[in-house]
């Protein structure tokens, strides 16, 4: 099966563009998500039923975390949350996009042939 991508304009908190990219094997149900220089690969993904939602495990040093994709619709401007967790870690990334970028990444996730959470 192949593999399903997407690219999605985004800006950080102080305004600066990036490319978040993402990719999933859904077969595999594995992928990866980079935004600008960051980078990681996601394992035992599962996705919400509205696709505004997208959850994985990554593994981090010797700990695996639990990678969580949120996409808040109802935030102006809409806003996309990369957490990575596992106590005591906590990774929280935050991005602003335009309300096309998150329709087209809703959607696409929507789309995606793995499990629902």
């Amino acid at each position: 099966m192949a593999v399903k991508e997407i690219d999605v304009e985004v800006k950080d908190q102080e305004g600066n563009t990036h490319i978040t990219h993402i990719e999933v094997n859904e077969e595999e149900r594995k992928g990866k998500i980079g935004v600008g220089d960051l980078e990681t690969t996601l394992t035992d993904l599962r996705r919400s039923e509205d696709g505004q939602k997208m959850v994985g495990k990554t593994k981090y040093s010797s700990i695996i975390l639990k990678v969580t994709i949120t996409i808040d619709c109802e935030d102006e401007p809409p806003d996309i949350e990369i957490v990575a967790k596992k106590w005591p870690i906590t990774k929280k990334y935050t991005y602003v996009f335009t309300h096309e970028e998150q329709d087209k990444l809703v959607e696409w996730i929507k789309g995606l042939d793995i499990p629902i959470l």
